[in-house]
């Protein structure tokens, strides 16, 4: 089913969950109403690929848990940093930040977290340890307490973000799989 609309554009974006955009204009438009969109420009297959390698607008930007403080740019959707490395306590509880970094203007972000304690290769419900209270595209933090009675194995932390409108386009972020607009990395605890 297809409407076509004319001369409504805002009332449209206002309840579009996404956009194929032709124009700079309405580029912006769609951008300001925070809807995800396709831009679509006739190009040359040199710069087709450059976009494609380049161009990036929504990663991970910064971890902060315990002794991990990890600020990076975009890992083209996935950083593996389990080379960096922090020690939790069974009982004990610890705050963790995170930030999301842009290429343009802010996007409205969720975050969650998962810490694969029981070492299965899975990120189970029980596991999650952080989740945003609703989309940010500032900073955001929270406390978590260890479960008591974990073997003392090195597991896998997952952080996990992709971008939601306010108006509930986007996507939440998932453990595994592919995410919409957003990034995951992984650290070792």
């Amino acid at each position: 089913f297809c409407n076509i609309v004319v001369g409504n554009t805002y009332a449209l974006l206002q309840s579009s969950e996404a956009a194929l955009v032709t124009s700079g204009t309405a580029t912006l438009e769609t951008a300001l109403f925070e809807v995800p969109q396709v831009v679509c420009y006739k190009t040359s297959g040199f710069s087709y690929w450059l976009a494609k390698k380049w161009v990036t607008l929504e990663w991970i930007s910064l971890v902060n848990l315990n002794t991990i403080s990890n600020q990076t740019e975009s890992d083209d959707g996935y950083g593996d940093y389990t080379f960096i490395t922090t020690e939790l306590s069974g009982g004990s509880e610890y705050s963790i930040y995170l930030e999301p970094g842009f290429s343009d203007f802010p996007w409205t972000e969720v975050f969650k977290v998962w810490i694969d304690y029981n070492g299965d290769q899975t990120f189970d419900e029980s596991e999650l340890i952080f989740e945003s209270d609703a989309p940010v595209s500032e900073g955001v933090g929270g406390d978590f307490t260890v479960p008591t009675g974990l073997t003392a194995q090195p597991v896998t932390m997952r952080v996990s973000m992709d971008w939601v409108s306010a108006n509930g386009g986007g996507n939440e972020p998932v453990e595994c799989g592919q995410l919409g607009f957003g990034e995951a990395e992984d650290y070792c605890i």
